[in-house]
């Protein structure tokens, strides 16, 4: 049938202590925890006094209101791949309030579309807790005293903040960072005015952004040959760690076949009065441990060194850090299948010290241990030389990169259960996805090379954990209960469903959501909120392209409360009525409707009846009636003409009753073997509104969304048969 339009003559937006596994040491958890909150709100802020409308909206989700003592403080204001995110600090009597902000996502529209808080209420607490009864030099002083007993300097600036120990009991404090680069001991203190430990946290982060190490004057860079893994031995050989006596660490000793796995690739180096040195504006290496092994350099453009010399973790970390730094660049430039791109300025901006050969210990022996450090004089990568040497597994270089990542893109957000696995997870499905880019075999095995031996069990991103069930701790768990070398195993719930959701939008499209959502998420969410600010982010940047399935793997992993079905595709008859949805059980605190609702017997049930007009999409909503989250699915009704009316010498006009409603389109029948068609619209008046002529004797479809209100003549002239029709538009 041909559809045809009338021509209308008219104009009518960790911590990042990055141990890639369980640190053999304790690390320091003296800290409250509260949950962070997300809400999901739709507020127009447009362009005029758009910043004043989005602190009012900020206000409005405190449990205070805007007084003399009560008041939001704007910190920053990031761009990110969405539009702008607008982080406020809460100040009581002018004191900032420890971790505790207000984060308002705003859209490139002049839109708020999500906002994340960790609020206190200041009436439930004793207020007079809340003065500041000594000199601040005397703070400073208390400060300075705690950091030389326990070895460490001064990171970060004193601050004096307002701490609350629980809901209902807050005091004064100060908060500062101490820091010992050799040992590499970096933590974030608060102590109340008598100098007794309020919170100690382990972070390997600091406030100001690093120095970078910019080359000699007389250095000029070059290109250079290197031999590599790619990205580990046992993957681009399809093998498996030690069997048959192969493919094993032998304390770093060479064997053929690890030697032959290694694989040629170019590099970009800083060439140095006649020495190529592996350094650039991104990375640069370093020694950081009391063992001095001097990075890797060479003479002539070709850094050929194989896994029992120490020059070969130097070339290998250098080679994935820049070549995975390189891809996050580009993909600022792709646009993907719905066109959007990412905001890599953070990436761009960060300036690293790595360290191949670090972490060890008394004995001479090493951990089999890396992490991320960002505090001191330079943010670092260290890499640990136990079992199997971490920087010779792509894994592992780019898991630690992705901790880095991250903290650039929310700086110090990395705080809570929850959310210190998450960080752990954004690490390996940025590794799995790198190194499935490279090859498919075993992608799913995170730490293909460094792990899955005697030395380490390695994670899978690839499991088939769920949330809520298969977590060893869950946010909401009172902090005493929680042994926090949980985060590893945890993580694979995330970093799987990541993978999952890889395989329906492409590596590229997948990296960048990711990318774009890494601005919103903030300190103490928990998974769920972080899959609901995924599926967010996604709308804002694609609408509804491939939502139903993110949707899907996010509730079959258990990350969003419901499974969401609004049922299969159909082709009808038009007349004919249907079922929507499928039975769905929707638990308290949630509301279902379907749109649009106009043919919809009860669009406020999650089953309904419908009797459509004409083919399209109905939707079936959820909303978490506590965040405002929406989550939709689509259903599309193929509505057919099926009028059982033989052909004859008539000329027929049908569906007018539709027409009139504005709910349906004109038909017309012309007899049968017709050859030419001229169809007529007429005002009331006689004026010519539209006209259409048509060859052969299909049935026409009026598409009439241009004719307002009123009353009209249709005149048909089928060869040498006419006919005209009165038909009418209601308001």
């Amino acid at each position: 049938m041909k559809k045809i339009l009338l021509l209308i003559t008219y104009c009518t937006a960790l911590v990042v202590f990055a141990a890639y596994q369980v640190p053999t040491v304790n690390t320091l958890a003296k800290e409250n925890h509260f949950l962070a909150k997300v809400h999901f709100d739709r507020v127009e802020v447009g362009q005029k006094n758009g910043d004043k409308k989005i602190e009012n909206y900020a206000y409005r989700l405190m449990p205070n209101k805007k007084s003399a003592q009560v008041t939001l403080e704007l910190e920053e204001i990031r761009e990110g791949s969405t539009g702008y995110h607008y982080r406020y600090r809460p100040h009581f009597n002018g004191l900032p309030v420890y971790r505790s902000y207000v984060q308002v996502n705003v859209n490139w529209a002049g839109e708020i579309w999500s906002a994340t808080e960790s609020t206190f209420d200041f009436d439930k607490v004793e207020k007079s807790k809340l003065q500041l009864t000594k000199s601040f030099a005397a703070l400073k002083k208390m400060s300075n005293d705690f950091l030389e007993k326990k070895n460490l300097e001064l990171e970060s600036e004193v601050q004096t903040v307002i701490y609350f120990n629980s809901r209902t009991d807050a005091r004064v404090g100060i908060q500062f960072r101490g820091i010992n680069e050799l040992t590499h001991e970096f933590a974030e203190y608060v102590l109340d005015l008598n100098g007794e430990i309020l919170s100690e946290i382990n972070q390997n982060r600091h406030s100001h952004a690093p120095k970078p190490q910019k080359p000699k004057a007389a250095a000029t860079m070059a290109t250079a040959t290197a031999y590599v893994y790619l990205p580990d031995p046992v993957t681009s050989a399809q093998a498996v760690y030690g069997l048959n006596g192969k493919f094993r660490d032998k304390l770093d000793a060479d064997s053929p076949e690890l030697t032959d796995e290694r694989k040629e690739v170019t590099i970009e180096v800083t060439l140095d009065n006649g020495v190529y040195r592996l350094e650039n504006e991104a990375f640069s290496f370093g020694e950081f441990d009391p063992r001095v092994v001097p990075p890797a350099t060479a003479t002539s453009p070709v850094f050929d060194f194989t896994r029992s010399e120490e020059g070969f973790e130097d070339v290998n970390a250098y080679y994935h850090l820049n070549a995975y730094r390189n891809y996050l660049l580009d993909l600022a430039a792709s646009g993907g299948d719905c066109g959007y791109s990412v905001n890599t300025a953070p990436i761009l901006g960060m300036n690293i010290a790595v360290d191949a050969h670090s972490f060890q210990k008394q004995d001479g022996t090493f951990e089999d241990q890396s992490m991320f450090q960002y505090g001191g004089s330079q943010s670092k990568l260290l890499f640990g030389e136990g079992g199997v040497d971490d920087a010779e597994d792509a894994d592992v270089i780019v898991h630690e990169y992705g901790h880095a990542v991250s903290h650039a893109y929310c700086a110090f957000c990395n705080f809570g259960y929850e959310r210190l696995a998450l960080d752990e997870a954004i690490g390996d499905y940025f590794a799995v996805s790198y190194s499935r880019s490279i090859t498919e075999h075993d992608w799913w095995k995170m730490f293909s090379w460094d792990g899955h031996n005697e030395f380490f069990v390695g994670r899978n991103a690839k499991s088939n954990k769920l949330y809520p069930d298969d977590m060893n701790h869950l946010a909401e768990d009172p902090k005493s209960t929680i042994d926090e070398s949980s985060i590893y195993p945890d993580s694979e719930i995330f970093s799987s469903v990541m993978m999952e959701i890889w395989e329906v939008l492409g590596r590229e499209n997948s990296d960048k959501l990711l990318l774009a959502a890494l601005p919103t998420f903030t300190e103490d969410i928990k998974f769920s909120t972080a899959a609901e600010l995924i599926a967010a982010t996604y709308a804002q940047l694609c609408g509804d392209e491939k939502m139903e399935a993110i949707n899907t793997l996010f509730s079959l992993r258990g990350l969003l409360d419901f499974n969401l079905n609004a049922g299969p595709d159909q082709t009808i008859c038009l007349g004919d009525t249907i079922t929507l949805g499928q039975n769905l059980v929707v638990s308290d605190g949630l509301e279902v409707f379907w749109s649009p609702g106009e043919t919809i017997f009860d669009s406020l049930q999650a089953t309904s009846m419908a009797t459509p007009d004409f083919s399209g999409y109905y939707y079936l909503n959820i909303r978490n009636n506590e965040t405002g989250f929406l989550l939709r699915d689509s259903v599309y009704v193929d509505v057919e003409y099926c009028f059982a009316n033989a052909p004859d010498k008539r000329i027929l006009l049908l569906n007018s009753d539709r027409f009139f409603n504005k709910r349906g389109n004109l038909i017309i029948e012309v007899p049968k073997n017709t050859e030419y068609t001229t169809i007529e619209v007429f005002d009331v008046f006689g004026h010519l509104m539209g006209e259409y002529e048509s060859e052969g004797d299909i049935r026409i479809e009026l598409i009439q969304d241009d004719l307002k209100a009123g009353i009209y003549l249709i005149r048909v002239i089928a060869d040498e048969r006419e006919a005209v029709f009165k038909v009418g538009r209601a308001r």
